[in-house]
């Protein structure tokens, strides 16, 4: 099973299952490590502000409260009535009676759900330039860029570890000003490419 499919399925089959309690006894007389560093979010003012918030949600995903990684990224995907955030899955990672793209819900279902139950957890997304996209009228002042990301991980849940990896993949991410807050950047749609051959 691909990434984008495992991806997909995520939302559910994890919405379905219990919460995993992690304990961990520390002995009192044990210091307690410090805290984390603070994570010095961008302000999404910058069209690539988007891309660093993604990277710095799945860099910290093991350091961050899970609501505050889904506060950030859904701050960076569109959400206005009517014209909300598409995920659009490639061909293969949907079944013939499923829908061929992940609304705004499931992505972030699905990736708060990778970042809380993932150990080793890894992505990387590759630099490249902004190019204005013109593919919709109806798309005011909206960009497009792609990238290739790889990304690893292994998720435990009931007892059983299923891996998530995939390298040389591409994804096209189109964003707009946001419609309560044109100064600042989200994104408006996301392509799921095929992999690109090594």
């Amino acid at each position: 099973m691909n990434i984008m499919k495992k991806r997909l399925l995520s939302a559910a089959v994890f919405s379905a299952a219990l919460f995993l309690i992690n304990g961990c006894i520390l002995n009192p007389e044990t210091e307690k490590p410090p805290p984390p560093e603070p994570i010095e979010w961008p302000d999404l003012t910058e069209k690539e502000d988007v891309i660093e918030t993604i990277t710095l949600c799945y860099e910290n995903y093991n350091t961050a409260t899970p609501s505050d990684l889904e506060t950030h990224y859904r701050e960076i995907l569109y959400d206005e009535e009517g014209h909300k955030y598409v995920f659009y899955l490639q061909e293969g990672d949907y079944g013939p009676a499923e829908e061929p793209l992940l609304t705004l819900e499931q992505d972030v279902a699905g990736s708060v759900n990778i970042w809380k139950y993932s150990s080793g957890l890894t992505l990387s997304l590759s630099y490249s330039q902004w190019e204005e996209y013109t593919g919709d009228e109806d798309c005011d002042n909206c960009w497009q860029t792609t990238r290739t990301y790889s990304i690893d991980t292994s998720i435990e849940y009931g007892g059983e570890v299923h891996d998530l990896s995939g390298t040389n993949m591409t994804v096209i991410f189109i964003i707009r000003p946001q419609h309560d807050d044109p100064s600042k950047w989200a994104i408006y749609i996301a392509y799921d490419l095929p992999p690109q051959a090594s």
